[in-house]
């Protein structure tokens, strides 16, 4: 089997959805008045309905949601969404979606002394009790979680693990039951780089990541990552081209984040390898 590698990258990837007070409350995440279509989920797979996808697997970097816990206290969820492109309806396209959810917070997740409202670090914290299904009071929608980053899609296998979670070796320290066979691995981050200690691919599988935060310099920007694992070395696989996404960014983007900086999006391409 070969594989063909892509990267979109600006913004922080594993904060590509956070709303204006560095979350979204759990509720518009999950869908508005019980109406299933509504959801983001479902939103973000009808961008790629399209047959021009069907050998696409798509990861929209993360989304932050969160919860009150007690007064003036959140639980906040770091979700990476990925989802199989290419289906010809929204109901055949839900067979081939993931979540997966990060477990370890950075210090960098929330600002500490945030402005007009923002949520503040010292006032948000993770779960820690493993989550397979996150709801909502009064909301008839779910989301279904994958319990441990690993899962088979058009026959290969994946392990997804999101920016810190990869530092501290999540799937690594998985099984091996678990983590067996794994073919790909990705990493959405944002100030995150690749950890050879954290690579858990089988020979010959690959490692890919994608961070929105630093650039291939080490300033301020976005880069992406790759590797395949062979014969016990981790080596490089070829960035072959990048190339624009729109003629003019900051106007095609600005309904939708902000667009105040000059770190324009692009595409990054990878050597086609076999697995």
């Amino acid at each position: 089997m070969s594989i063909k590698m892509h990267s979109k990258s600006s913004w922080p990837l594993s904060f590509f959805f956070r709303g204006k007070i560095g979350a979204y409350p759990l509720k518009e995440i999950l869908g508005d008045d019980s109406i299933h279509e509504r959801t983001l989920q479902d939103r973000l797979a009808a961008l790629v309905l399209n047959e021009k996808f069907k050998n696409w697997m798509f990861v929209f970097g993360t989304v932050i949601g969160y919860k009150h816990d007690k007064l003036q206290s959140y639980v906040v969820y770091n979700i990476s969404l990925v989802q199989k492109g290419g289906s010809l309806t929204v109901q055949e396209a839900r067979k081939g979606f993931v979540s997966v959810i990060k477990v370890w917070k950075s210090g960098i997740d929330f600002l500490k002394q945030p402005n007009l409202g923002g949520l503040a670090d010292n006032k948000v914290h993770h779960s820690l009790v493993p989550i397979t299904v996150l709801t909502e009071q009064g909301d008839g929608d779910i989301l279904k979680i994958d319990d441990d980053g690993v899962f088979d899609q058009s026959g290969f296998r994946f392990g997804l693990e999101i920016c810190l979670d990869h530092a501290n070796q999540v799937l690594k320290n998985l099984p091996i039951e678990k983590r067996a066979n794994m073919h790909i691995q990705l990493v959405p981050a944002g100030g995150m780089s690749l950890q050879s200690q954290s690579v858990c691919v089988k020979a010959g599988g690959v490692l890919f990541l994608c961070d929105g935060l630093s650039s291939d310099s080490g300033s301020y920007g976005a880069h992406s990552e790759a590797i395949q694992l062979v014969q016990g070395n981790q080596n490089k696989i070829t960035k072959i081209a990048t190339a624009k996404l729109f003629k003019d960014w900051k106007i095609e983007l600005a309904k939708l984040f902000s667009v105040s900086h000059d770190y324009e999006p692009r595409l990054s391409i990878y050597s086609v390898v076999a697995i």
